[in-house]
């Protein structure tokens, strides 16, 4: 192990990912979608290189198991941003 570790010619590490995974979470009606559209545009603007995605789950649905559509037509200011993607 001492070999190998000092030599040279190995390749370097990767460089870490350089995505970040942010969660909003509260009662309906508490503003999540207000908040996250205003969170992701101030985003948006501040880093033009940045893309952003959002992907909304309401883990208490039996029926879909997953996104709110309605969230999606809550955001329509960024879903309507070419580097923002909104998952419906």
């Amino acid at each position: 192990l001492t070999y190998l570790l000092s030599r040279h010619d190995l390749p370097e590490p990767p460089a870490p990912p350089t995505t970040l995974r942010v969660g909003f979470a509260g009662p309906p009606g508490a503003g999540k979608s207000s908040l996250l559209e205003a969170f992701g545009m101030y985003l948006l603007e501040q880093d033009p290189d940045l893309q952003l995605a959002v992907v909304c789950i309401d883990p208490s649905s039996g029926i879909s198991g997953g996104s709110i559509l309605g969230d999606k037509t809550r955001m329509t200011e960024l879903s309507r941003q070419d580097r923002a993607y909104v998952r419906p």
